[in-house]
């Protein structure tokens, strides 16, 4: 592993984005059930470039290891302005490193320059649950008191 370089995505990075997750689907119990869609990858992507996701990604040299992708918004009920995170994920041979710490604090650092005063990350990918939550909280992220509920449509 070389010096991973975390900085902000651009369109150069998308194939490779596209490419981890597959990965990412395949490791997932959550995603690996739902049908690919390379529309989807692309919908996000253009959210991306235009402005309404952020996205860091980790590179060892060219090779993109990890990345993560949030945004920032009101929260509908209390008068904070929060950053939520749609996805982080790093390789798994990059894992146990700094990477992912890195990018939790790199998108919580960019919320705050937006003006958030809070960061709520969730965990929907049920990518070995235990210790990425014990990863959250010793980033100082706390559990909070909610229940996800999904259907089908």
């Amino acid at each position: 592993m070389n010096r991973i370089e975390l900085r902000e995505m651009t369109p150069d990075d998308y194939p490779q984005l596209y490419a981890m997750a597959e990965m990412l689907r395949a490791e997932s119990p959550t995603y690996a059930v739902e049908p690919h869609s390379q529309e989807r990858y692309e919908s996000i992507t253009g959210a991306i470039t235009g402005g309404f996701l952020k996205a860091f990604a980790a590179l060892d040299g060219d090779a993109l290891v990890g990345f993560a992708i949030g945004f920032v918004a009101p929260n509908t009920f209390v008068a904070v302005t929060e950053v939520f995170d749609l996805v982080i994920y790093v390789r798994p041979d990059y894992r146990r490193s700094s990477i992912a710490p890195d990018l939790i604090n790199k998108l919580a650092d960019w919320g705050k320059e937006m003006g958030a005063r809070a960061a709520l990350f969730a965990i929907s990918t049920n990518i070995n649950l235990d210790k990425t939550v014990a990863l959250y909280e010793s980033q100082g992220f706390v559990k909070q008191p909610t229940v996800t509920l999904r259907k089908e449509l």
